[in-house]
């Protein structure tokens, strides 16, 4: 099926992207994407906003809320126990470890989101037991994820849709950015079988400096953080409809390509303290 789109670029740039897919026939589809969720943590550090978070998402909801799919990348985990972290092992000023309380999925689900990606670098903060008790946590919520080899389905109006998480790390985090030619054909099987395929990545270099999108495989802090514009072109060639990155932590570029969306990073949304959020001074 052929998709056109609508871009309100306006929300985009006010870090809500909210493409109108047109199918066949005029049946818009609406998706609201943003970027990098954390709610608060109990992990190394502990960082939990007031009142139990029930205003995080007072300002936004209403942006939220009416669109078909409402997306965003949950980084962390969500989690009660008293897994060990990965920090506790590696004591570089650059660990950073997220597991944030199961009752805040409530949240999400209130807010509108009803699909968030766990495919990134923090997944697994928590190791096995905390990636399982987040997947728990989303189902219980009525929030699907994509993630790991998870995969989110929805039928929407007849429409198949599925939604596919890539990232730059080792596969049991998630299908692979830096494995292209595989990308590539896991999109094409998803796209001979449904109707829309959004494919989300994680991927990049982070920070102010990493603002503008290298079409190189891009190195940060020792770890080849994939060629994002190779991966995202090469997915919306094989099939993707829409391509939504994250992991910079800072705005990035869009574009369209081959009548696509692909947008390179839509930066943090709402991360409740441990993330540092200065601008260029």
């Amino acid at each position: 099926m052929n998709w056109k789109l609508k871009i309100p670029i306006l929300l985009c740039l006010l870090l809500l992207c909210q493409p109108v897919l047109l199918a066949a026939g005029n049946d818009p589809l609406t998706i609201t994407a943003v970027g990098d969720i954390m709610m608060g943590s109990t992990g190394q550090r502990t960082a939990l906003p007031p009142n139990d978070g029930e205003s995080l998402f007072q300002e936004v909801s209403e942006h939220l809320r009416g669109s078909d799919l409402v997306f965003g990348n949950l980084e962390g985990t969500l989690s009660d126990g008293e897994e060990a972290g990965k920090c506790r092992e590696d004591k570089s000023p650059w660990c950073f470890e997220f597991r944030t309380p199961t009752r805040y999925a409530r949240h999400l689900k209130h807010s509108g989101f009803n699909v968030v990606n766990i495919a990134n670098n923090h997944a697994w903060d928590f190791g096995p037991e905390g990636f399982r008790n987040t997947l728990e946590t989303l189902q219980e919520a009525g929030i699907k994820c994509a993630g790991g080899t998870t995969l989110a389905f929805f039928e929407i109006r007849g429409k198949r849709i599925v939604v596919a998480g890539f990232s730059y790390k080792p596969s049991k985090y998630s299908y692979s950015i830096l494995e292209i030619a595989q990308a590539v054909e896991i999109v094409r099987e998803l796209k001979a079988n449904h109707d829309l395929v959004i494919v989300s990545f994680h991927g990049g270099a982070e920070g102010r400096s990493a603002q503008h999108v290298a079409d190189r495989n891009e190195v940060f802090l020792g770890e080849n953080r994939g060629n994002v514009v190779r991966f995202a072109r090469s997915v919306v060639e094989a099939g993707a409809d829409l391509v939504l990155g994250h992991g910079p932590h800072v705005l990035r570029a869009m574009e369209v390509h081959q009548g696509k969306l692909i947008a390179y990073s839509l930066g943090n949304f709402l991360t409740y303290g441990l993330f540092n959020l200065k601008g260029p001074s």
